[in-house]
């Protein structure tokens, strides 16, 4: 596909041709107008480092709609409900504990200990969930996409070591 194709392709969105909104269970909402509507959208930082408020990429979670060019162009209330969704993406728990991993119907149930409390959680295998880095750290991908940390496996406790050795 050429340069000139992809940019015919590529739909920016504005608060001109689209409106976010959250429904009674908190999934946000997306219409692009003269288009269609996403009652979950998904939301990613293309260049979450470098560019956080620029080039955020909206999608049904398969298949992306468009781009958000710079979030300074919508008004702050959608700003704001656009900014508490990246950040719920974007936010990691760090795991302290690990209070059991219970193999469940082909899914291992975690019971952790986060930094921002209690949290219990399935995991599917170890294949695509599960990442060591060299450092220490493991990083853990639910069946729902959410992410946590352990950021060193050796301060975990001797009875979370041994539930975390269960699926490593």
């Amino acid at each position: 596909m050429s340069k000139k194709n992809m940019l015919q392709e590529l739909k920016l969105l504005s608060p001109d041709n689209c409106t976010f909104s959250k429904n009674d269970a908190g999934l946000l909402r997306v219409e692009v107008k003269d288009n269609m509507s996403i009652i979950q959208a998904v939301l990613k930082r293309l260049f979450p480092l470098k560019h956080p408020d620029n080039f955020i990429s909206v999608s049904d979670g398969k298949k992306e709609i468009g781009i958000i060019e710079s979030l300074k162009d919508f008004k702050k209330p959608v700003r704001e409900m656009i900014q508490e969704e990246l950040d719920h993406y974007y936010a990691v728990p760090e795991i302290s504990e690990v209070r059991s991993i219970t193999h469940e119907y082909g899914f291992y149930l975690w019971k952790t200990v986060t930094d921002r409390g209690e949290r219990e959680f399935y995991v599917k295998g170890r294949t695509d969930t599960l990442r060591q880095t060299p450092k220490g750290e493991l990083h853990i991908t639910d069946i729902n996409n959410c992410r946590y940390v352990i950021p060193d496996i050796n301060t975990l406790s001797k009875i979370g070591k041994v539930h975390l050795n269960q699926v490593m």
